[in-house]
């Protein structure tokens, strides 16, 4: 709003030509044609109560704000303290900040609702020719999925529940140890995918 534009650039009250050059820009969008320089002296004195607030606070609680848009009461007490402001003035600020904001938003474009246009002319007595023939092949394939995870999970514990390797107790500091600890795992995996290429290809 051109209003809370000029009081958050100025952080004062216009002065009067200030106040006919923010009338006119207000008068100038559709709907606000009445608007007078009564109501607009009264609004400014409705926000008048951060003018208190310097424009080094200011930007010190710009600052603050980007990563707190919506303080509790209690960070807001503390900002005050710790900028030497008057907690209402924050409070002031904010609600003035987050008007300009909600201000500039775009506005959303409605979703198109359902077409009225008439269906297209169909001869009386004439099914709907069928489509093509569709296989279920995502059916298929879960079924696939689920075979070969019951497969694979068979063939996990028929190998591990013969000799058990002992996990090392310290981590190889070579590849020739890391190939003597990995020989045992990789003997069981190669009789996993072994156990796999029967089971397929029987």
């Amino acid at each position: 709003m051109i209003t809370i534009g000029f009081l958050s650039t100025h952080h004062r009250q216009p002065t009067l030509p200030e106040a006919d050059q923010l009338l006119s820009q207000l008068q100038a969008i559709p709907g606000c044609e009445t608007f007078t320089v009564e109501r607009l002296i009264i609004w400014f004195k409705q926000k008048h109560s951060f003018f208190s607030l310097t424009a080094e606070t200011i930007q010190h609680l710009t600052v603050l704000t980007e990563n707190h848009s919506d303080p509790s009461d209690d960070l807001i007490k503390t900002w005050a303290i710790l900028l030497k402001a008057n907690v209402d003035d924050i409070k002031a600020w904010l609600q003035c900040q987050k008007e300009q904001k909600e201000s500039v938003e775009p506005v959303q474009v409605p979703t198109p609702t359902q077409s009225t246009s008439p269906e297209p002319n169909m001869k009386r007595g004439t099914p709907p020719s069928p489509g093509p023939l569709v296989k279920h092949e995502q059916s298929e394939c879960k079924v696939m999925e689920i075979e070969v995870t019951k497969v694979l999970l068979d063939a996990v514990t028929s190998a591990t529940q013969e000799d058990k390797a002992v996990p090392p107790h310290r981590s190889p500091k070579s590849v020739s140890e890391f190939e003597c600890m990995f020989a045992p795992y990789e003997e069981k995996m190669s009789r996993i995918l072994n156990s796999l290429l029967q089971q397929h290809s029987g």
